[in-house]
């Protein structure tokens, strides 16, 4: 199992931090490797809501559904794959700092039984998704203190 950790400052309010990034449709404006992702239902978004979403990853397109496992606003969200090639928990954790927010990211991932990643590819997956995390994290800073 691959895990990655890294955290920004965000001139932005945890609340505002957390309704951002709790919004799937929101997902694509900030993951460098979604594609696209939906809210699936009707009704608020709150833990046991799923997406859906597609990202391409070593330029193979792959089709994922996830579920909010974790939702304590405005604090913590956390997302689980519940389908899709990679098993994949991503973790978000708004932590109040000064007059913003520092966002830690977590992510802890393995391929899935039966999944089409080979070792080599998970290695080459990581290493990128942890440069990929980096400036995915510059980008929502960006999008969040600029509608602060």
């Amino acid at each position: 199992m691959a895990s990655l950790e890294a955290s920004i400052f965000i001139a932005a309010t945890p609340q505002e931090v957390f309704d951002y990034v709790r919004d799937p449709g929101n997902l694509a404006s900030h993951h460098g490797i979604v594609l696209h992702a939906e809210t699936q239902g009707d009704g608020p978004i709150r833990s046991g809501s799923r997406f859906r979403g597609t990202s391409q990853i070593l330029g193979r397109t792959y089709d994922w559904t996830a579920e909010i496992v974790d939702h304590e606003r405005p604090s913590i969200i956390s997302f689980q794959a519940v389908a899709g090639n990679i098993s994949v928990t991503i973790s978000y954790t708004m932590i109040p700092e000064g007059s913003g927010t520092r966002l830690a990211y977590r992510a802890d991932a393995r391929p899935s039984p039966g999944s089409s990643f080979s070792v080599v590819a998970e290695t080459l997956a990581v290493e990128g998704y942890r440069r990929q995390v980096l400036v995915d994290l510059a980008t929502l800073d960006r999008i969040l203190a600029g509608s602060s």
